[in-house]
């Protein structure tokens, strides 16, 4: 399985390389981190009648690299945003919501 695990690893790093976009992670204790990682930028409806649309941008990190939690603050195309959900952490990606 460790085997699996470090050709997964290697994959995504390459992935990463290819499609990630350079983001600095500024952790709690106000630590910054350079790294890529993948933006799917999105919108979401919000009120009962979809009175406002918000913008809600999903990020991939890799775990190796960064674990990013919430309350971390993400700066992305000069805009300091927070992390303000997980999504899903396959323990050699994690995805997170900025708001």
């Amino acid at each position: 399985m460790a085997e699996f695990s470090g050709i997964l690893v290697n994959a995504m790093t390459s992935a990463m390389a290819v499609f990630g976009e350079p983001v600095t992670v500024i952790k709690k204790d106000d630590s910054q981190i350079e790294v890529l990682a993948v933006v799917e930028k999105n919108v979401e409806i919000v009120g009962e009648y979809g009175q406002r649309i918000d913008r809600r941008d999903r990020l991939w990190f890799l775990n190796h690299q960064v674990l990013v939690e919430i309350g971390d603050r993400v700066v992305l195309d000069d805009v300091e945003r927070t992390v303000d959900a997980r999504d899903t952490d396959d323990g050699v990606s994690r995805a997170v919501w900025l708001r």
